[in-house]
């Protein structure tokens, strides 16, 4: 008698799977579940109930994150974060309604709280909670945020720091060095927003990707860096190729306005270019660099420079490394940067249009330009042409000031955050730096709400019924570990794609399970593995062949559950 394998035809329907969300914030409401009309107060509620694909939407107020610690971590790929919005949502204008992350001031015992020399309080929270020191960026991606997308936000350094009775900021004590901004993975995006008053670089981005592989390219776009030390932009998202092939990554900068970065250990740059990437920077606004606008030091030869603004940065505008001379090399004159003299330069051929003219800004913080053009005139200024700068300090109402060299130092104190809106008023470069009035991104979770049903099979049913295909089925098995890079058998469920594989049952009678990275079925299925528990997964079955030709039926998993002890 032939045994025929058999599944159950128990049948039910899950509904909601495969659905992102969205998520609602706003400072200062009663906590609700995280909807509209009954959002969470804080961003740390979100992050921890969110997936991938979900979007949180935050709106105008101050975010200190837990414990008012100022550290917001991203440790989900797929996920956007989006500020700007104003108190019911209706609207989203990141320049207008300010979205602020920050860390928290505690009591006055907490060294790493002052603010002397100037009334900041109505920036502070004034709990008497002690915060506890964070000496990462405000917001730190870890693990796997690829594709990760932060906007609308102000991104505000200073209470982090100490500052000294005149106002400098003090370098031996505080997260000197460390970014604002800090992401690690590919295809991340950081846009709208303003970044000030970092003790190290405005933002960093150090994540490998693919040069033909357009989700994995970075952008920079529409920010506003202002008052950062060592430099404004770092982006190493490339690897080093003795072949000159931009195997590294992707990556674009565009519409962004940099001004007034303070030279520290060395460093004080606009940009600081990695190794072979395809970098395109584009109509962005370089101003007031203590030592050069763009560092490409690495000798990136796959770096286009379009349509940039560069003014009085002292050292120069681009600085280079030469083979030939065996020298780091800083040219000024923005003509040469594209044609035949590209090579030379390690510039794309395409680089064009760059200008060297007054940005002009409208307005900007007069104590904090006072004290940055005290500190020029006090080193000799450089490359700064110096009628300039009594132009702007005329324009502002401060005296003149006469010849180089002379003069009180000055170093890194605040820029007030409600003068950091830096827009320019030169005519002749409308559309280059930061465009404040939009349009802005519309962000809404990317996947609807499916309902599915599924047919309940035992394990061993499954394995090998190849009419099982493309069918959607429901399995209780315990997870026996995770998979290796050869057990990647379904075509669109590569070890690099955005699946993670996992083993189910004991080689022969074993296959695979296939789960979304960042989703939640993964979340249970680790915690499922890690307890040694069995996991009821539901999902499309596939049939596959292994190594040896054997066929067997793995599942792509929708969602996962586990029994919860009553």
């Amino acid at each position: 008698m032939r045994k025929t394998l058999l599944v159950s035809l128990f049948l039910f329907l899950a509904a909601g799977i495969l659905s992102a969300k969205d998520i609602y914030v706003s400072a200062g409401a009663k906590s609700g579940d995280g909807n509209k009309n009954a959002p969470y107060n804080t961003i740390s509620d979100a992050l921890s109930t969110a997936f991938a694909g979900d979007v949180i939407h935050v709106s105008e107020g101050i975010y200190y994150g837990d414990g008012g610690g100022g550290l917001f971590l991203i440790k989900i790929n797929n996920l956007t974060l989006a500020g700007g919005y104003n108190k019911d949502f209706s609207t989203r204008n990141p320049f207008k309604h300010k979205t602020i992350l920050m860390r928290g001031v505690g009591n006055k015992s907490d060294s790493f709280d002052e603010c002397s020399g100037r009334d900041h309080k109505k920036w502070h929270s004034m709990t008497p909670t002690k915060a506890s020191y964070n000496g990462e960026a405000i917001v730190y991606g870890v693990g796997d945020h690829s594709n990760f997308i932060l906007d609308g936000f102000f991104i505000d350094g200073h209470t982090r720091q100490t500052y000294k009775k005149n106002g400098d900021l003090k370098t031996d004590i505080g997260p000197i060095t460390s970014p604002l901004v800090s992401l690690k993975s590919p295809g991340v995006k950081v846009r709208n927003c303003v970044v000030l008053n970092s003790g190290g670089f405005g933002i960093r981005v150090a994540a490998s990707g693919k040069k033909d592989d357009p989700a994995s390219m970075v952008e920079i776009s529409n920010n506003i860096i202002v008052n950062t030390l060592m430099g404004a932009l770092e982006l190493r998202v490339g690897d080093f190729d003795p072949t000159n092939n931009p195997n590294g990554g992707l990556a674009v900068i565009k519409n962004n306005t940099i001004a007034f970065v303070w030279d520290w250990l060395g460093e004080g740059y606009g940009l600081l270019v990695g190794r072979q990437t395809k970098l395109t920077v584009e109509k962005n606004i370089f101003a007031f660099a203590n030592l050069t606008a763009i560092n490409n030091g690495f000798q990136n030869k796959f770096l286009k420079l379009v349509e940039n603004v560069f003014w009085n940065n002292m050292e120069g505008v681009y600085k280079y490394w030469s083979p030939e001379s065996k020298l780091t090399l800083i040219e000024d004159n923005v003509n040469k940067f594209g044609g035949k003299l590209a090579e030379k330069l390690a510039l794309s051929k395409k680089s064009e249009k760059n200008v060297a003219i007054d940005p002009k800004f409208a307005k900007i913080d007069k104590d904090f330009f006072e004290k940055f053009s005290n500190q020029i005139k006090s080193t000799g200024g450089g490359k700064v042409e110096w009628d300039s700068v009594n132009q702007w300090r005329s324009s502002m109402g401060l005296p003149l000031v006469g010849s180089k060299g002379t003069g009180n130092k000055n170093f890194a104190p605040i820029y007030e955050l409600e003068d950091a809106v830096l827009i320019s008023k030169e005519s002749s470069i409308k559309g280059i730096g930061a465009q404040i009035d939009g349009p802005f991104e519309a962000y809404s979770s990317k996947t609807e709400s499916v309902e599915k049903t599924y047919q309940d099979a035992s394990f061993d049913s499954m394995l090998a019924n190849s009419a099982l295909d493309q069918k959607d089925i429901s399995v209780k098995v315990k997870i026996e570990g995770k998979g290796s890079s050869g057990d990647f058998w379904k075509k669109d469920a590569a070890p690099d794609s955005k699946y993670i594989c996992f083993k189910l049952g004991k080689y022969p009678n074993s296959s695979f399970v296939y789960v979304l990275k960042g989703s939640e079925a993964l979340k249970t299925i680790e915690e499922a593995l890690k307890l040694k528990l069995e996991v009821k997964i539901s999902g499309t079955a596939y049939s596959i062949k292994d190594t040896y030709k054997k066929d067997r039926v793995c599942i792509v998993a929708d969602s996962a559950e586990m029994e919860e002890d009553e």
